[in-house]
């Protein structure tokens, strides 16, 4: 009986092991990323252990499908995306840090220094806020297979060289003279991660309605005009969420109100934990401007802003509600579902957009398109419910009786002597 227990508490041991590998080499993230995060660009290890060096030059990449370890951290030695820089075309600075370890097994870096550049071609340009280095002259691409960055002009600084560059010497470290096992090279992100919490699961895909009014702090970032903004109960309260409604510390789940709107904080009103959209079209936008995003005719401002990683004690007005809408009036007619289609009500107008569409056309991390994901779960998804003309509890001639949709129904599209409209649950 003992060595049965035994072995069921090893197999659930087991179990809950694999179950969080599993879960972050998935997922691949860490909790805390929410205002923006430090983003692998490259990692180099050279030394007795690792004598052969994978990279092929700036435009190779190396080991993009590495693993992640618990922390969200990418496990493979030698890592490089080559597409990461073109990815984060956000502002005219990139802004970098640079970890060097003397040993490939330290975790702390011997040396950190951070600064921000520009590219023109593959030479740096505008080399700013270097700390203490004030002499570092940004690193250069390398346009051979030797190695794909270094400091400009300088034998120093050298990250992903070749094992023809490298011989039998170990990495140059800060000058000529020093040699490090280790280099790491990071760009900051400014955008959350995307963390893609529907894992290929649209079928219950909805609309989360935020009432702005309910909360005592009531700025919001308008990141179209880059400015804060008031919310006026009168002019502008609810907010939508074309994704997933989360909190920002990824630990509470969204309130929800008696009427079916959500809290715009969780956990505590007086805290800084504001919801956020995550998934939607809203959320993470490859565009480098400052402008509204599109959608068929219609336009949406974004909340949330873009921050620099010094920006991280300025929380309070740094991301706010990001991917939802900007409020809309009280009277504002919601948006509805049926089956495939989102119908947008708007200038006396009714415009149709394909559910998906609203979702992010990408993620950052991994590459995949969640417009695509969503548009092949939902391939069978057809017209919701019966034919119908009115809504329970709606007045109407008792000869259409078979025509009215159940409580929690609304009928979605119907026009008086033109088409039927569809029996769509209630999810607002």
């Amino acid at each position: 009986m003992k060595n049965k227990i035994h072995t069921l508490l090893f197999i659930g041991f087991f179990c809950v092991l694999l179950y969080s590998v599993l879960y972050f080499i998935k997922e691949g993230f860490t909790e805390n990323d929410s205002y923006g995060q430090w983003e692998l660009l490259l990692r180099q290890s050279y030394n007795e252990q690792f004598t052969k060096s994978p990279f092929g030059g700036t435009g190779t990449s190396v080991n993009l499908d590495a693993l992640y370890d618990y922390n969200g951290k990418i496990t493979e030695p030698n890592y490089y995306n080559h597409k990461l820089l073109s990815s984060y075309d956000f502002s005219s600075n990139i802004i970098f840090k640079l970890n060097i370890y003397d040993l490939y097994e330290d975790t702390s870096p011997s040396s950190t220094m951070t600064w921000s550049q520009q590219f023109s071609s593959h030479l740096p340009v505008g080399v700013v806020n270097r700390g203490t280095t004030s002499t570092f002259k940004g690193i250069e691409k390398g346009t051979t297979t030797d190695f794909v960055f270094k400091q400009a002009g300088e034998d120093n600084y050298i990250l992903g060289a070749s094992t023809e560059y490298l011989g039998d010497n170990k990495i140059p470290g800060t000058s000529e003279d020093t040699f490090v096992e280790k280099t790491e090279l990071y760009l900051w992100n400014p955008r959350p991660k995307n963390k893609n919490t529907f894992n290929g699961d649209f079928s219950k895909w909805e609309i989360q309605k935020v009432d702005m009014d309910k909360t005592a702090h009531k700025l919001f970032w308008n990141k179209s005009e880059g400015i804060s903004g008031e919310i006026d109960e009168e002019d502008a309260r609810y907010s939508y969420c074309f994704g997933k409604l989360r909190c920002n510390d990824n630990t509470y789940s969204p309130i929800k109100n008696t009427n079916g709107t959500y809290k715009p904080y969780c956990n505590s009103d007086a805290s800084n934990n504001p919801v956020y959209c995550e998934g939607s079209f809203l959320y993470n936008t490859d565009s480098a401007s400052l402008k509204n995003v599109s959608m068929g005719t219609l336009s949406y401002d974004m909340m949330g802003k873009y921050a620099s990683y010094t920006d991280l004690s300025h929380s309070a007005h740094f991301n706010l509600f990001r991917g939802l809408t900007t409020p809309y009036e009280k009277d504002y007619i919601d948006p509805e579902i049926s089956g495939n289609d989102i119908i947008i009500n708007e200038n006396n107008n009714k415009t149709t957009f394909h559910i998906c569409d609203f979702l992010d056309n990408q993620n950052l991390d991994n590459g995949t398109n969640l417009q695509e994901e969503c548009q092949a779960e939902r391939k069978s998804i057809k017209k919701n419910g019966k034919n119908c003309i009115a809504d329970f509890g709606d007045t109407i001639d008792s000869k259409y009786a078979n025509y009215v949709c159940e409580k929690n129904e609304r009928c979605i599209g119907y026009n008086c002597g033109s088409n039927f409209g569809s029996c769509t649950p209630t999810l607002l």
